[in-house]
């Protein structure tokens, strides 16, 4: 009985995909340069980090739903995102917008996980090939705070400027059309 329900589930999961249009998953490797804490202003190498976003059309925009795991001045964390990506320009393959996002994260100490957010503003740059494949970049500003922290030492906050570069896929790998602007 349990094959069934598998059967039944992959089944489904198979008709989903190959019914999304206008669907994406993406792969970011991100570097955060700092520019200040709540200690000081100034620049500082504040880690590294991956992103699994996925994508849905909605409205102009795109509605973000993504997990993420990074390397920060507190430690390891990882995070669970939200946030709306907003179109300004659109030619041909190339397309412009600005991502928002929100995230709770988690830092991961071996005592106790301790909980943080992020917001992020970041302008993205994003090529299509005429298929299902795509690449995208972006540079912009990010707030991350964890309060429980200041418990464990003295920097709890930093204000960073992410860089990203990445690639993707249209689920259900159907041809995109180009506009032709």
């Amino acid at each position: 009985m349990q094959y069934i329900y598998r059967f039944i589930f992959i089944g489904i999961l198979c008709f989903w995909v190959q019914a999304s249009q206008a669907q994406q998953i993406s792969f970011t490797s991100n570097a955060y340069l700092g520019i200040a804490n709540n200690l000081e202003a100034g620049y500082f190498y504040n880690g590294g980090g991956l992103d699994f976003t996925y994508t849905h059309e909605a409205g102009k925009g795109r509605i973000l739903v993504g997990l993420n795991y990074r390397m920060i001045h507190w430690g390891n964390q990882v995070g669970l995102s939200a946030g709306y990506d907003f179109p300004f320009w659109q030619k041909g393959a190339w397309r412009a917008s600005v991502a928002s996002e929100m995230e709770l994260a988690f830092a991961l100490f071996f005592q106790k996980p301790l909980l943080g957010w992020t917001v992020n503003c970041v302008p993205m740059l994003e090529w299509k090939s005429k298929k299902a494949f795509f690449v995208n970049i972006g540079l912009g500003l990010q707030f991350n705070h964890n309060p429980a922290y200041a418990n464990y030492g003295r920097i709890n906050s930093a204000l960073d400027i992410p860089i990203k570069i990445g690639f993707g896929f249209t689920l259900g790998n159907r041809k995109r059309t180009l506009t032709a602007d």
